[in-house]
């Protein structure tokens, strides 16, 4: 059989022809970061020092990563022998100066930061800001033009803010940190034409970038109207009122409305950002406008939600939506993250599911002629999911038919209150794998279309989409993180040598393994492979 040698940091092993470098690494034991195994995510990118990369095996990186021989092992069947190994820091990330803090609020100040050398990027886009200490890593959103000598970014301190805490309490002028970036296709060139109405519209620190976007619109004189709303828990939240007041009294198509959601609210402010836009919608989108949303999960979906239902295309919408996590037990590892949004918990409101969610939807549940359709509608859409290159890889551990007879379950009970679904809750089903914002909207497109071919009602395919979005933030994800089984934290990854007390087939070469033989078994994935595959390893003189 031909193999080619893979030699990784100190190990050397064979991958077969027919296999990818990532399989090849589960069968021999070998730990390496991973998720969809499919390109998607590219959790798994890593550096190739020698030999030859398969051009799909680059498909979707950055130019630059490409020119520096980075590629995705999940996407690469070798055709030679390889040295490969894991991303380094130092070409990810830059040393920089922190030249000013400013406080805003009680809780958030500006950073302006010296990068030392020319830094292009686009106003909107956002950096990942690393502490060197550590390499605790966040994403912060950019305020300033590149014709500014200084990065400006804006940070939420929270109580519990591994990094945020540490930059509004620690962080001084002239100390050092690395930054990588920009990324984020949230940005004012994005906009065709400056005839072109543009909507912003963010909640706590996502007014940050939209900020940033108006400044970059104003600059290259844009001409139609330029509609900002601000939406905060507190009237501390709104710490930019006094600028977009003074651009709004500048600037003829500028307009400004802050709005707060707290009941404590006593300036009679509006409080809802999305009752706003609702009120006003048809106004608003008389000639079609670009939207800009940036805050939480739930609120750029819902924002995106509301104009997508008022025949907004999705080239027309554009989301900056960060990615909250609790950071109070977090464990750094030393994972170099790319392209990913990971912020501190911004202002947000944990509002409950949807009274849908909760019981019974009969007019939901007649829609779908009592789980006839339902199960039409599913079936149809895992079959489109297991063709799609971006979503199947997620799904190689499961059948279609099961994947859909388990969603439909729970959907069931969602739809009905009926206790009829036993498997894992969203955060423990998807606990392995990494799922950006842009993948989780993509599934959604793909699932809104396949509910319109089927003829649901436009109301009741919002519906949908809202309770698919209650559970965006146990989903979307930088790295994985463990499964909880009553209470106890199971081993997220890595491998156990077992003996099997039934025969079974070595997922490697299909080959019978006998009862009582020593296996190699994947945490997570499941995959078992016999002593055969497990031995095939090469000295590592031979590369």
């Amino acid at each position: 059989m031909l193999t080619y040698k893979i030699k990784y940091q100190k190990q050397v092993f064979n991958c077969k022809h027919d296999e990818t470098l990532i399989d090849a690494f589960n069968r021999h034991g070998i730990v390496v970061n991973f998720s969809c195994r499919k390109g998607s995510c590219h959790a798994c990118m890593m550096h190739c020092k020698s030999g030859t990369i398969p051009k799909v095996s680059q498909k979707g990186l950055d130019t630059e990563f490409i020119s520096n021989n980075y590629f995705l092992p999940c996407s690469c069947t070798p055709t030679s022998d390889m040295t490969v190994d894991n991303v380094e820091s130092n070409f990810l990330y830059q040393p920089a100066i922190i030249h000013s803090k400013e406080v805003l609020s009680a809780n958030i100040c500006r950073i302006l930061i010296d990068p030392g050398d020319t830094f292009n990027y686009k106003p909107g886009q956002y950096i990942n800001l690393k502490r060197i200490s550590d390499n605790t890593i966040r994403s912060y959103s950019l305020v300033s033009h590149p014709d500014d000598y200084f990065l400006e970014i804006h940070v939420k301190k929270m109580p519990s803010g591994k990094l945020s805490s540490w930059i509004f309490n620690e962080l001084n002028t002239g100390d050092e940190i690395e930054f990588q970036g920009a990324m984020g296709d949230s940005y004012y060139e994005q906009v065709n034409s400056t005839n072109t109405p543009l909507i912003l519209t963010g909640r706590g620190t996502g007014i940050a970038p939209l900020y940033g976007i108006l400044l970059d619109a104003l600059k290259n004189s844009h001409h139609a109207q330029l509609t900002i709303l601000h939406e905060g828990r507190t009237v501390e939240d709104l710490y930019l009122q006094n600028q977009l007041t003074s651009l709004e009294t500048k600037h003829s198509n500028v307009k400004y409305i802050a709005c707060v959601d707290n009941s404590n609210n006593k300036q009679t402010l509006p409080h809802s950002a999305r009752t706003i836009l609702e009120n006003t919608i048809d106004e608003l989108i008389a000639n079609p406008p670009n939207i800009f949303t940036a805050g939480s999960p739930d609120f750029t979906a819902s924002i995106k939600t509301l104009f997508r239902n008022h025949n907004i295309p999705d080239k027309n919408i554009f989301l900056d939506s960060f990615d909250y996590k609790n950071l109070r037990d977090e464990k750094q590892k030393n994972i170099f993250e790319v392209g990913r949004r990971k912020n501190d918990p911004a202002t947000i409101i944990q509002k409950p599911a949807t009274k849908q969610a909760l019981s019974r939807d009969d007019e939901m549940w007649h829609a779908l002629g009592e789980g006839k359709k339902l199960k039409l509608i599913l079936d149809d859409f895992y079959s489109q999911v297991y063709k799609d290159d971006k979503l199947s890889g997620f799904f190689q551990n499961s059948t279609q038919q099961r994947s859909s007879e388990k969603q439909y379950l729970f959907m069931r009970q969602i739809f009905t209150g009926e206790k009829v679904y036993f498997g894992d809750r969203p955060k423990n089903a998807h606990h392995w794998m990494v799922i950006s914002d842009e993948l989780f909207d993509y599934r959604e497109k793909l699932l809104s279309q396949c509910l319109k071919k089927h003829g649901l009602a436009e109301h009741l395919i919002e519906r949908w989409v809202n309770i698919d979005n209650t559970f965006r933030k146990d989903i979307v994800k930088q790295t994985p993180f463990p499964k909880i089984v009553n209470g106890i934290e199971m081993p997220l990854d890595g491998y156990e040598e077992i003996k099997i007390d039934e025969g079974t087939l070595c997922d490697a070469c299909h080959n019978a393994i006998e009862k009582g033989e020593t296996v190699r078994y994947h945490l997570r994935l499941g995959l078992t492979y016999c002593p055969h595959c497990m031995e095939e390893e090469l000295p590592e003189q031979a590369v």
